[in-house]
């Protein structure tokens, strides 16, 4: 090591995490490279000292840094290393390239058909267990405290971050985040002294020079809901101007954030990331999601402040218990409720791509009410549950106070069924081929029967999600169609019924793949005959 680090130019690393590699580079590996060296990091962020290297850029001592991993993921905008001019920075995905997956695909089909014909596989995570494999015998059923034990492991993870965070007890597994108020076992004076600190740092950040500065370009009201604590207090940024205090904000807020109070303290405090928590259901988040990500930008602010109004509280490591941190009751949809079906619907979009993760949403009409059921906020779109739905207003606004926070879209699903009573159900997909379409400015044609109903669908320029001006977008394009291309942004639908804007999801996406793979190939795609669209087009309002 001591020699690569004295020749090389340019030092790579592709090291597993072990004791043996954590902190591989620091301070004094830095001072063994050659002055004007670089580094490059795909592998681990465990294995770079990011302090350590923040200083060798600042000083000169590395000419540059490109790093796929962070300790954190994603960096905040205070990172140290952000700042750095000499650092190329990407956001752990320099491992997906078309070789790589399709190397992927190969060895997962190849071990696979290795296991049908009876042999044992290449590529074993662990080897040993293939003596226990008999696979003319009948499966065996796990045993209650086999179940147990894999339940205790942690989930798959898809980074170090997640992998290593520590697992919820079973019995709070995969289930929505409700966070409840407090409750007759809960702690006074706990809560008393928690009420303190949140006065004090309200009276100093509408004080403080340093947070004005900071915030002296920024225009947002936060509203933060500690429903555990029963408290609410906002934070308001216009320019230079800041105030904070306890009680809602006035007029309402853009962004507002629900979480218990242990998560608080431990976002403002640098323990906790927000990110995570957000991801994970911890933060319940809605409004502008563009504003919201002012709390990264102006952090170190507020971390000071509330450090400072946090040392004469004496010791808060018992917040978690706050409000007895019981989780209310839930009863189950029965097999009719729409949420089942949204469910269903959502379920069979992911597998499909049209949904991700955690982007996309589909709202549906509850019967017999002018309310809604929208999916939840941050909430893993492959793994819902009907109960996890989220019941708003044709406002937008939520009907309840505890449980999982609504989309942070609920404004433009609300602005869709303005535009058109007649609709049951939106869906805003995540569709890649339609996004396709719509960023590169290429028509939607009828390149069969079925993409002939719809004719040519609006689209919308790039507007930030979860926004006024959004909805107000969607809700005058939507009053001539049943669906309209969003650039950068995906697809929106309406329908009649939820099984009808599921189908025309899929039916535009599988379009919008025919045209581009046309286009691709360098051919016009091919349209059916004039007479047949006009035809076809008369009954497109069917469809719906």
């Amino acid at each position: 090591l001591a020699r690569v680090l004295a020749e090389s130019d340019f030092v790579t690393l592709h090291a597993a995490v072990t004791d043996g590699t954590r902190g591989l580079i620091g301070r004094p590996q830095f001072a063994q490279m050659k002055p004007g060296a670089c580094l490059v990091n795909t592998a681990r962020a465990a294995l770079v000292d990011e302090d350590a290297l923040a200083e060798a850029l600042e000083s000169g001592r590395l000419a540059g840094a490109a790093l796929d991993v962070f300790s954190i993921e994603p960096p905040g905008a205070a990172h140290p290393l952000m700042a750095a001019p000499n650092l190329i920075a990407t956001p752990h995905v320099g491992g997906n390239t078309f070789e790589v997956a399709i190397h992927q695909g190969q060895i997962v089909s190849d071990d696979f058909a290795r296991l049908m014909r009876g042999e044992r596989p290449r590529h074993l995570a662990d080897p040993s267990a293939w003596a226990n494999v008999n696979l003319a015998a009948p499966r065996a059923a796990p045993s209650d405290a086999l179940r147990a034990e894999l339940l205790a492991h942690p989930a798959p993870a898809v980074t170090d971050l997640q992998r290593d965070k520590k697992p919820a007890p079973a019995a709070a597994r995969n289930a929505p985040p409700a966070i409840t108020a407090p409750q007759a076992g809960a702690n006074p004076e706990l809560a008393l002294r928690f009420r303190g600190v949140l006065e004090r740092f309200c009276a100093a950040a509408s004080s403080d020079a340093a947070l004005r500065a900071a915030a002296a370009s920024k225009s947002v009201a936060l509203q933060f809901l500690l429903p555990d604590a029963a408290l609410v207090f906002h934070l308001a940024l216009r320019g230079e101007r800041v105030s904070a205090a306890l009680g809602e904000a006035a007029p309402p807020a853009e962004v507002n954030l629900r979480m218990r109070a242990a998560i608080l303290d431990g976002m403002l405090s640098g323990r906790v990331n927000a990110m995570q928590e957000a991801m994970s259901g911890g933060i319940a988040f809605s409004g502008d999601a563009g504003k919201a990500m002012t709390l990264q930008q102006i952090q170190p602010e507020l971390q000071r402040l509330w450090s400072a109004a946090r040392e004469s509280a004496g010791d808060l490591s018992a917040l978690a218990t706050l409000g007895g941190g019981a989780e209310p009751a839930r009863m189950a949809a029965p097999p009719d409720d729409v949420r089942v079906q949204m469910v269903f619907v959502v379920e069979e979009l992911y597998r499909q791509s049209l949904i991700t993760a955690t982007g996309g949403n589909v709202s549906a009409r509850v019967p017999s009410s002018q309310d809604l059921w929208i999916t939840p906020s941050a909430l893993f779109k492959g793994d819902l549950r009907p109960e996890a739905m989220v019941r708003i207003g044709v406002d937008g606004g939520p009907r309840a106070t505890s449980g999982p926070s609504p989309s942070s879209e609920r404004l433009m699903h609300c602005a869709v069924y303005a535009a058109r009573p007649e609709a049951q159900a939106v869906i805003h997909a995540h569709a890649p081929n339609a996004t396709i379409l719509a960023n590169a400015g290429l028509p939607f044609l009828p390149v069969s029967t079925e993409a002939a109903f719809f004719g040519e669908l609006p689209r919308i320029p790039f507007i930030m999600p979860g926004t006024e001006a959004l909805a107000a977008a969607v809700r005058e394009a939507m009053r001539t169609s049943w669906a309209v291309l969003l650039v950068n942004h995906g697809l929106l639908v309406a329908g009649r019924s939820l099984r009808r804007a599921a189908d025309m999801a899929e039916i535009i996406e599988r379009s919008a793949q025919l045209i581009l793979g046309c286009y691709a190939l360098g051919k016009p795609p091919p349209v059916l005959p004039p007479d047949a669209v006009a035809e076809l087009r008369k009954l497109g309002d069917l469809v719906a």
